[in-house]
């Protein structure tokens, strides 16, 4: 179960496999975790019984950035008998007869919780509902993380993100949509083509779509404001953000009306179809109660008679205080004399501090304090005013309090409704902001479907191309008939954001939103996976390469024939052997038993060769130009295998000593010569007299700078005899013999 106390948002998230639960985390911005305290021994922590809840960084792999808060095991047994408190109120407003007794006992929990985090004060709930996985495209956190969907990876600027780019919105709780849309997609075909159809709308109406997005700026968080209606620290300030929620409804829909009607199209007809017309009674009263609020703790005039009576009396009391200072004023012959609010007296008289000698002995005046240019009295007519207006307030503030909470009570019955109008004002935010977005970045609809394809015609990068206007080069991708492609070529040339854009692009599409491309028609994806760049996990003890097989791992156990994987340099971190061999056996894997949609860079061109093996492989390459020792970047991905990385050259640029360059250019050349083959024998005589004028004559003539397929042979045999002993069994003189037998092959290898 999922629980936002401060939207009300109350959700199911029903999941068939314990795996999913990685997907679901990553689906919200949660920030605790309710587990019970008898499942404590799995994870191997202790529970501080002195505190009641213990609150602690949770060690679950692959989920992160949330806190896991340990409750007693007995808030998840269902008890309904209690009578008093939030948690009573909390049951009575909430039905789980759709639920299952563990699913109910989830529910339980977090009411408890949430009455026992509130001091038993009741929020706001909406109903719960059922929130499946099979509906939404799964997202785990390093792939969130990878595409840099709500955070960026460089620095904490949240605009170089795709939530940064595309959050156009002008209302809180139309960004909040907008956020949930992106980190989950929906998978329903008809869902999406209802959201763009919205968007399509507003974008044949561009002029409507900016009328509402300004409008819409004013629109105050209705949530948030029934929240506090809710829990009883609504102000009267806070009703008048109702109001304004109401009238401006109403506004956008004389904008509406006349386009709508004429172009009938269902989607906005879907949008605009609840019956608000319950919430007129409701506007009247508060229109004519809050409607201009002069004072945050006064009705309007001529809302009650009572309230008013109170008014006058304390104008009229105001009037008598300006009337006792003019008295003062020319009784002293003091002009500047002036009676100002204080905190402790209510009211008090004021007098320039030069003039305190001419008060003389005067026994009205009662010196009370002074200041560095003031001195303050009270008198006894003052007082008696002073007691008058604090009854008159105290009696104002039990007649306000009591209208204020007769408006609640109105404003609460009306719940249901205004959460509607809550839920409408955010989708027009949603979709008239991506609908002026599309229109500005030349954005394209997007056609949905449940077939496996992936065709995207000039797509772009959404984040890139927004910061880099007018220079991005755009690029196909059609992963149909060919739904693998290996992509090769150099570092910096463009591959990993080619890889980004199309995964960004599924989830743009899906979210409802035009995406940056020419054409696209995209087949629904059920799961989206980016392994694209790895660092060490220190606290876990893993390596980078570790890190990246962990990634691999996950996204071959749980990637289906519909999801889209994006994958960046597999293998890398190891011997390149180990290497090729492990990405080799990866693409065959989700090429002949995954068969999912794939993009997969690398620097192997060796598997290139898989695209004349398997039959929906095929090879393309970001171009570079080389021309008189200056490498330069053309971004565009063509069809082909690059057989070269130019690693030197980008090297070359990263500022490398020329030293370092030339040597380099100069081994790659042997190389290359001899078929860029790994094994480079002694012979190489001139390679290994630079190695020595590098070293300075320390190294043997004997020693090759490269590793041979001798030498390699040599420590794989070695290390299968270590790996088959068992060091508990031998005895001295057998680990002498094995010492002795392993030096005398190490000796016939080197020979």
């Amino acid at each position: 179960m999922y629980l936002n106390p401060l939207s009300g948002t109350y959700i199911m998230l029903v999941m068939r496999k314990s795996e999913f639960l990685i997907f679901s985390f990553s689906m919200s911005s949660l920030e605790q975790i309710l587990m019970a305290e008898e499942h404590l021994t799995s994870l191997g922590t202790k529970h501080n019984h002195k505190t009641g809840i213990n609150i602690k960084k949770s060690s679950l792999e692959n989920v992160r950035d949330y806190h896991l808060t340990i409750v007693p095991s007995d808030w998840f047994t269902v008890d309904s008998s209690h009578q008093d408190g939030a948690l009573a109120r909390l049951l009575k407003s909430v039905n789980f007869s759709q639920f299952s007794s563990l699913e109910m006992a989830a529910g339980y929990s977090l009411l408890k919780f949430v009455s026992y985090t509130q001091r038993d004060i009741a929020p706001l709930l909406n109903q719960p509902s059922k929130f499946s996985l099979q509906t939404h495209m799964a997202i785990d956190s390093n792939t969130r993380r990878a595409l840099e969907l709500t955070k960026s990876l460089v620095g904490t600027d949240s605009k170089a993100t795709l939530f940064g780019v595309m959050n156009n919105t002008a209302t809180a709780s139309g960004q909040r949509l907008l956020y949930s849309r992106l980190c989950a997609p929906s998978n329903d075909v008809d869902v999406v083509q209802k959201r763009l159809n919205v968007v399509d709308f507003f974008c044949m109406n561009r002029h409507l779509a900016e009328d509402i997005q300004k409008a819409l700026k004013s629109c105050p968080d209705v949530e948030r404001k029934m929240q506090k209606v809710a829990t009883g620290a609504a102000s009267l300030s806070d009703l008048h953000a109702i109001y304004s929620a109401i009238a401006l409804y109403k506004y956008i829909l004389l904008l509406l009306h006349d386009t709508y009607f004429n172009v009938n199209l269902q989607a906005i007809e879907e949008l605009l179809m609840e019956d608000f017309s319950l919430l007129d009674d409701l506007y009247r009263e508060l229109d004519t109660a809050v409607g201009k609020v002069e004072s945050d703790h006064t009705v309007m005039k001529g809302y009650s008679n009572e309230a008013d009576e109170i008014k006058e009396k304390l104008c009229k009391n105001m009037k008598q205080v300006d009337k006792l200072r003019d008295v003062y004023r020319v009784s002293l012959k003091i002009p500047r004399l002036t009676i100002s609010n204080h905190k402790s007296f209510i009211r008090v008289v004021e007098i320039p501090l030069s003039q305190k000698n001419s008060l003389g002995w005067n026994q009205d005046f009662v010196f009370l304090e002074s200041t560095k240019d003031k001195a303050r009295y009270i008198t006894l007519k003052l007082q008696e005013l002073n007691a008058k207006w604090k009854a008159l307030q105290e009696e104002n503030e039990i007649i306000q309090r009591a209208l204020s909470d007769d408006l609640c009570s109105q404003v609460t019955s009306h719940a249901e409704s205004l959460k509607k109008l809550a839920v409408a004002l955010a989708e027009l935010d949603v979709s008239s902001s991506l609908a002026v977005l599309a229109v500005k970045r030349g954005y394209v609809k997007p056609i949905i479907g449940n077939q496996n394809e992936f065709l995207v015609k000039g797509g772009r990068h959404p984040v890139v191309d927004m910061l880099q206007p007018n220079s991005f080069v755009c690029n196909d991708c059609d992963l149909g008939k060919k739904n693998l492609w290996i992509i090769t070529g150099p570092n910096m040339g463009g591959k990993s954001t080619f890889l980004r854009q199309n995964a960004l692009i599924a989830i743009l599409a899906q979210a409802g939103s035009f995406v940056p491309a020419q054409t696209a028609k995209i087949g629904v994806v059920d799961r989206l996976f980016a392994r694209i760049g790895a660092t060490d996990n220190l606290v876990q003890h893993q390596s980078t390469f570790m890190s990246e097989m962990l990634e691999t791992a996950f996204i071959l156990a749980q990637a289906t024939e519909k999801s889209l994987v994006v994958v960046d340099e597999i293998g890398r971190g190891t011997s390149v052997l180990d290497g090729v061999s492990i990405a080799w056996a990866v693409i065959e894997h989700l090429h002949s038993s995954i068969r999912c949609r794939t993009l997969a860079s690398t620097h192997y061109h060796q598997l290139g060769k898989l695209a004349h093996i398997l039959p929906h492989v095929d090879c393309y390459h970001v171009t570079a130009l080389h021309s008189k020792d200056r490498l330069s970047f053309t971004y565009k991905v063509n069809h082909g295998c690059d057989q070269k990385s130019f690693g030197i050259d980008v090297a070359k640029l990263a500022g490398v000593p020329i030293t370092v360059e030339a040597r380099a250019r100069e081994i790659l050349q042997v190389l290359e010569d001899k078929g860029n083959s790994l094994e480079v024998t002694l012979e190489e005589d001139k390679l290994v007299s630079e190695s020595r004028k590098t070293q300075k004559g320390k190294e043997s003539s004997n020693t090759s700078p490269f590793i041979t397929t001798n030498d390699l042979q040599a420590e794989n045999e070695i290390t299968r005899v270590l790996l088959e002993l068992n060091p508990e069994l031998l005895t001295p003189k057998d680990a002498l013999e094995i010492i002795y037998d392993l030096h005398l092959k190490a000796q016939c290898k080197s020979s």
